[in-house]
Order: structure tokens, then sequence, then C-alpha cells
């Protein structure tokens, strides 16, 4: 896949070498850190020249703008080491090509080539972890395609959409937690039983920063967001992608939001707000975007493999739609406090025990499936086997049955009986059972 830098997204500059990440200091040096996905001092423009075949790397921080420059060129032209710099925005900036080095990564992989004239054949190069240099290469170029991994970079979007990987035409099936699909008939959304024909296949095409255009396949339009007369925003379809790029998040499962920005009015005054595609009943509607199960939705390649048309998929590895099967933390929605395990080695099993009340003491528990609707949690601390339980109205360290129910808030879950009696946390370090209510919702994370 060629590299293709989008104008206006925001980008990282990632060592391959060693995977960390280019980042300005306040004193203006340029460094190389761990993985900040949300710190501006990680975050860059690649602005093109006229003709596209050359950037500049340009700071994303709108408070103190400035560029990549090469501080010391004159060093590198005699064969020594060279180094960096963060130049403001008013001085003359360096401009660097990108020269891809694997084609067929759907990451591509490339070498930052400085451009000034006369200096073509100095790159980029981290030769220790937090050593950013500039070196010549003295071979003139005819080392690059096979050049060490310590002048190799990856251009990462800072803010991707996320959606499953394709090196073909990204062509999706969009569809609810229930297996049915978003349906086109006569520029109107439906939601059927069926999967296939192109009524429910849509080009998703990334315009970076998260945002994306969604153009269906059998009308030959894309789906935007309108005001009617009611002052409500609605589905339409567009010849046009002007001003129809929606937002596509990707939740914490395996599920994504599909938002889209539009103004929210009120009386009094006006903001902008982001409308997420909806489910209600058998129609696709679009609310003020919030946490819900009905604004969840599975994209998927419209080549994946399906079930049978007329039924909604089942995967066994799933507790619920939305939640499979694996290890995960379990963090009380209402407090942040993990569920942990404490294993007494000195006195055997049964004075083991599930406890609560620590935002940092957490044990990793297993989720299993039990049955066709049941689960289990379990774990693994010292040697000592242990399965959290309901019994008596007490949790115990006992193998039974659990049931795992939705709650009001998308990505929260019950931990229950199956009669309604729930796992809580009560702020010490004891769990509880409860009727179901805000201190027995739980989040997994981390599968």
């Amino acid at each position: 896949m060629p590299i293709t830098i989008l104008p206006g997204v925001i980008y990282r500059i990632q060592s391959v070498d060693y995977g960390t990440y280019l980042e300005r200091r306040n004193d203006d040096s340029l460094v190389m850190r761990p993985d900040k996905p949300d710190s501006i001092s990680q975050r860059w423009f690649l602005r093109p020249s006229a003709d596209g075949s050359v950037f500049k790397v340009e700071s994303a921080d709108t408070d103190q703008r400035g560029f990549m420059k090469a501080a010391s060129i004159s060093k590198v032209s005699k064969g020594e080491v060279g180094e960096l710099a963060f130049g403001p925005s008013d001085s003359a900036p360096d401009q660097w090509a990108l020269i891809q080095v694997d084609k067929d990564s759907i990451s591509p992989i490339c070498y930052l080539l400085l451009q000034p004239a006369g200096n073509r054949d100095i790159l980029l190069d981290l030769t220790e972890p937090d050593k950013l240099i500039l070196s010549r290469d003295p071979a003139h170029r005819n080392k690059f395609f096979h050049g060490e991994e310590n002048l190799q970079w990856r251009i990462v979007e800072a803010s991707p959409s996320n959606l499953p990987e394709t090196t073909g035409d990204p062509i999706y099936r969009i569809r609810t937690l229930n297996g049915d699909g978003i349906h086109v008939e006569k520029n109107q959304l439906s939601i059927i039983n069926q999967s296939r024909g192109d009524h429910r296949e849509w080009q998703i095409v990334s315009k970076g920063n998260g945002k994306c255009t969604i153009y269906n396949q059998h009308n030959k339009s894309y789906l935007n967001a309108v005001e009617n007369s009611d002052g409500h925003w609605v589905v339409i379809f567009s010849q046009t992608a002007n001003n129809a790029e929606w937002d596509i998040k990707k939740n914490s499962d395996f599920t994504y939001t599909i938002s889209i920005e539009r103004i929210l009015r009120t009386p009094k005054h006006q903001h902008t707000q982001p409308f997420a595609l909806t489910l209600k009943e058998k129609s696709v509607i679009l609310k003020p975007a919030k946490e819900a199960h009905n604004q969840m939705w599975l994209i998927e390649l419209s080549d994946a493999t399906l079930g049978p048309v007329d039924e909604p998929d089942t995967d066994a590895d799933h507790i619920l739609p939305n939640l499979a099967t694996g290890e995960y933390l379990v963090k009380n929605a209402a407090n942040s406090h993990y569920i942990r395990f404490k294993a007494n080695t000195a006195v055997g099993t049964g004075a083991s025990q599930f406890m609560g009340g620590s935002l940092t003491s957490k044990t990793r528990l297993k989720l299993s499936k039990v049955g066709d609707k049941g689960a289990s949690l379990s774990c693994n601390v010292q040697g000592i086997i242990g399965n959290l339980g309901i019994k008596n109205g007490q949790v115990v360290n006992e193998s039974m049955t659990l049931t795992i129910e939705n709650g009001p808030i998308a990505g929260q879950y019950y931990i229950t009986d199956g009669n309604g009696n729930a796992i809580a946390d009560n702020n010490t370090d004891n769990l509880v059972v409860n009727q179901k209510g805000a201190g027995s919702l739980w989040v997994f994370e981390g599968r």
C-alpha cells in the first residue's frame, strides 16, 4: 500500500527499531519517547510541497507552532553526526521525502530523507533508544532498500478510525449486535435479517483524524445528515461527499459508534454536537451520541464469512454479542475498585477469597462460557485456583455458574446468580451481594 499523506490530518512518527515516537519537549528539543496517544507533543502535521513530493514536519500544537529542522548539515556533509532541532514557525523549515521500504505492508515503512539542495543522502537516524541524529548514506542511496531498522519509520495516523484492515477495496457491512444488517431501499435505512447484496454493502473511506465517508453500493450515494423542518437531524443520501464525513470510533470491544458533527439548537443557544446512528426498532435514526447499546454497530468486511442468510450470527466465544470470552481486569463502574483474589497459601484454598476496595491491586480473571447462557470467572494466583461465585447472599470462592447481564450503559455489566442478585463493591475490602444497581455495575478491561 503506498504511503498516503492526507491534508490536515495529524500523524505520529514512530521508530521501527524501538517502537518509540518523535516528541517535542518544552525546551524545544526533539526526543524519542514511549507511546503517549493523547499527548499533543507527539502529534505532527506533514505539510506537502506544491507537487506533493516532499513534506515539512510541523508540530500540531497550536500554542507552539514550529518545524523539525536539521541543525548541523555541515557536520553530516563531513561524515560527522548531525543534530536535529525544533525551529519556530517563522524560520525556513526543512523538507523531507518519504522513501517507502515495504510496499506490501498495511502500515507502510519509510525512510525520512532530508531534502536541502546538494544533500540528498542525509537520513533521520535512531542509533540508540534516545539518540536521534542525522546520518549520511555514504553509498548515496544504494543501500536504501536494505537499510537497518534504525533508519526506518512509520507514519501513523494519530486518531485512526480503526476499521477492519484490508488491502483491497474497502467494502463493508454494518450490522446490529444481533447480526441484522443496515439495508438501503429507496434512499431509506432499515434493519433486515439478511447480510448479502449491494443494498447492504458500504464503501467506507478514511479521510483522516477518525473521519470517513460512507458510500452505499446500491444507490451510489453518500450517507449524510440534514436538519428537517422540525429542527431534527435526519439521515439522507447525497451525491457528493461534501459535509458528509462521519466519525467512526472503535469501542473497547469489537463494536463501533458511527456519528456526525451537527449543530444542536436550543431556545437559548446552539453548539456542535455529535449525532450517532441509532437503532430504533427496525429503523435507523440520528440521536445525540452517548454510551448506549442501540448506538453500537458491527463493521465487517463484505467478504467475511456469513452464517445462514436469514438468521443472525451466533458466536460460541461470546457471553453476550458485545462481550467475548477471555481474560479481563474487572473494575467497578461507580468507584473504579477492581476485583482481586487474595490467595492464602499458608492455610489452603478455603481461606482464599475474592475482594474489592482497591484502585491498584487487581487480579486478571478468566471469563468462560458455561452452557448456552451461563458464565464463570476464575483465576490462578500462586498456584491456587479461584472461582468467583454467589451463594446464600454472599460472594464465595466456589465454582458455580454466573450470569453476565448488560447494564443500562454500553460496556457496563451486572455479574449475577441469574435471580437478580448481583455482586457489588461497597467501598471496603469486601465484595457484597445486592439487588442490581449502580454499585453492582462492572467494566471488563483489557481482553
